[in-house]
């Protein structure tokens, strides 16, 4: 005997695009969408179809709850089969749900969606003169239906704090960064507070554009470089900061400025207290905290060129290219450097005056000045 049961890998949702107002049911393993209309009675089928029934359970409820006749019923039954609506035990999708199921029991089950969106999508092979070809043709389809967002973020009516011109310091090394990340060792850890010019290369070495005179066609083309790479150099990642202890540089909350290299004052009166209450690890540690960085990201940077949801894990790719980079640039100079994830973020995002769907809060970072106790996070 043939037995069926729901698909758990659909997905149902309302789709209000060019004023439609159906549903859209998305099979995310095999990367289909449907539009349906009659969303109740499908819903009703799959509510129904939760455990494992006969192929002839399926044809008698249809025929009970909707009133169709038995060939009608055999019919619809064949198509729930054929489109992966209803499944049979050695199907892929059942083989799926039980990995779905371990996900979700660890408070995975949204990651599991995301997942299932993105890891077998479809994608464009830019090596081949086919992809090149279509991702020229997609460009330009793109710019003629609408402007490409800004590859700056600029508080126009915001005080300006200058920083020192960037420069490399040859006594400064990356081994020396990483010596202390391997051995953890604290000898040469500098504990005086740091200069604006350490602030200044800490950032431009980070997330500064490093456009120049030479190619001024990168930024008349919306081409932005950056120290760190970026998935298609869409550099999405904006950098707040908040000053508490650097020579030179007044405290308070900044938004640096990529583009021209200098900070601009949000708020000079922040309160540390309902800033750390969000992010509780930033207290606690017998450390001098001179410098928090909060990451957020513009999405519609990436977006605008890359229309898919694998897009969104390539975002945080680009920032753990720019912490790690920091870290590096710290320890370097022989200061303490801290990153983590997990805080607060919507309450952060107020505090930014930033929308958290436009541009999320992703991460925060902390540079320190080694006190008598110290262990790198």
């Amino acid at each position: 005997m043939t037995v069926l049961k729901s698909n758990y890998c659909l997905t149902i949702t309302a789709d209000t695009s060019d004023q439609k107002r159906g549903f859209v049911v998305e099979d995310l393993l095999n990367n289909v969408r449907y539009d349906i209309d009659g969303i109740d009675r499908l819903a009703s089928v799959l509510d129904f179809g939760t455990t494992w029934k006969s192929r002839d359970s399926y044809k008698q409820y249809l025929i009970d709850e909707f009133d169709v006749s038995v060939s009608d019923a055999e019919s619809a039954v064949d198509q729930f089969v054929e489109n992966d609506f209803l499944v049979t035990p050695d199907s892929r999708p059942v083989t799926v749900e039980s990995s779905i199921r371990e996900w979700e029991e660890y408070g995975w089950g949204h990651a599991a969606d995301y997942y299932l969106s993105i890891y077998d999508f479809p994608f464009n092979n830019y090596t081949s003169t086919e992809g090149i070809e279509y991702d020229d043709a997609k460009m330009a389809q793109y710019e003629a239906e609408e402007t490409p967002p800004d590859i700056y973020k600029h508080y126009p009516e915001a005080e300006t704090v200058s920083l020192p011109e960037p420069s490399l310091d040859p006594e400064v090394t990356v081994g020396a960064g990483f010596e202390y990340w391997v051995n953890r060792d604290e000898n040469g850890m500098r504990t005086e507070s740091p200069s604006a010019a350490f602030a200044s290369n800490l950032l431009y070495y980070t997330v500064g554009a490093l456009n120049s005179d030479e190619n001024p066609e990168e930024e008349a083309t919306g081409t932005l470089r950056k120290a760190v790479p970026s998935g298609g150099a869409r550099h999405p990642i904006e950098t707040y900061v908040l000053i508490e202890d650097v020579d030179g540089v007044p405290e308070g909350l900044y938004h640096y400025s990529d583009q021209n290299h200098h900070l601009s004052l949000l708020d000079e009166t922040i309160d540390i207290d309902d800033l750390e209450a969000h992010i509780p690890e930033l207290s606690g540690y017998n450390r001098t905290r001179s410098i928090v960085l909060l990451y957020t990201a513009s999405l519609d940077r990436s977006m605008w060129r890359y229309r898919e949801p694998r897009t969104y894990s390539v975002v945080h790719n680009d920032l753990g290219h720019i912490v790690e980079t920091m870290r590096i640039i710290s320890n370097s100079h022989g200061r303490a450097f801290q990153c983590n994830f997990g805080f607060d973020a919507e309450a952060v995002e107020d505090l930014l005056e930033i929308d958290g769907f436009e541009e999320p809060l992703l991460a925060f970072g902390a540079v320190y000045t080694v006190d008598d106790s110290f262990e790198q996070e």
